[in-house]
C-alpha cells in the first residue's frame, strides 16, 4: 500500500515557481523552522492579478505580519515542534518534484477527475479555493503510512510532513506544526 498524502487546511500554497524554501534545523527546544513564499488566492485580489506577470525577488529574512490579507505572495513560516529529522532532496525528475507514483493522492482534491478537461479541473480547484478559503493542494502534506517513519522506528506520536518546492522537496519528522504569515514579497 502506498503512503497517502493528506493536505492541511491552509489559505496558502507553496509557490510552485519560486518557493525559496529555507530551513533552520532543530534548535535547542527541538523546533525547526521552514520559510517559503506562499501564494494566497483571495477574491478581492483575484481577477486582475491572474493575468499579471511579475518577477518575485529573493525574500528578506522572515518578518511576522499581523495577518495574511492584502498580498498574493508573502513569506510563510512553519514551526515544527519536537522535530526529529529534516531532509531536503533534489527533485525526482524535471517533470516531477517527488515520484508521484510512489504516493496515494486520493485525498488531494486538485487531481483531474475522469472525463474532466484540464480547463474544467483548473476552474473547479479555483472555485473550491475561493469558496472554502483553503487551498485544495497547498504543496504540503502529512504522509500517512510513512515508509520513512517505519524505517526509522520513530515514536508513535511523530508525524511525517512533505513540502514540495520547484527544484527540491523537504521532509520533516515532528510532533506537529503551526504557521505564521510574514511580509509581502510582491
Amino acid at each position: 500500500m502506498k503512503p497517502r498524502l493528506r493536505p492541511p487546511t491552509v489559505p496558502w500554497k507553496v509557490s510552485p515557481s519560486v518557493p525559496h524554501i529555507g530551513v533552520t534545523h532543530p534548535d535547542v527546544d527541538g523546533s525547526a523552522y521552514v520559510t517559503f513564499i506562499g501564494f494566497f488566492k483571495t477574491a478581492g485580489l483575484d481577477a486582475a492579478a491572474d493575468s499579471v506577470t511579475a518577477i518575485i525577488p529573493v525574500p528578506e529574512d522572515f518578518v511576522e505580519a499581523s495577518d495574511w490579507h492584502g498580498s498574493r505572495h508573502r513569506l510563510v513560516q512553519l514551526e515544527f515542534s519536537n522535530c526529529l529529522r529534516v531532509r531536503q532532496t533534489p527533485a525526482f525528475a524535471d517533470t516531477e518534484v517527488v515520484e508521484e507514483e510512489a504516493y496515494d493522492w486520493s485525498l488531494v482534491p486538485s487531481n483531474m477527475r475522469e472525463d474532466e478537461t484540464a480547463e474544467a479541473c483548473v476552474q473547479r480547484v479555483h472555485d473550491l479555493w475561493l469558496s472554502t478559503g483553503a487551498c485544495p493542494d497547498p504543496g504540503m502534506y502529512e504522509v500517512e503510512g510513512s515508509l520513512w517513519l517505519a524505517a526509522r522506528g520513530h515514536p508513535r506520536d511523530a508525524r511525517h510532513f512533505l513540502l514540495l518546492g520547484h527544484d527540491d522537496y523537504l521532509e520533516v519528522i515532528a510532533d506537529g506544526w503551526k504557521w505564521k504569515p510574514g511580509q509581502a514579497v510582491l
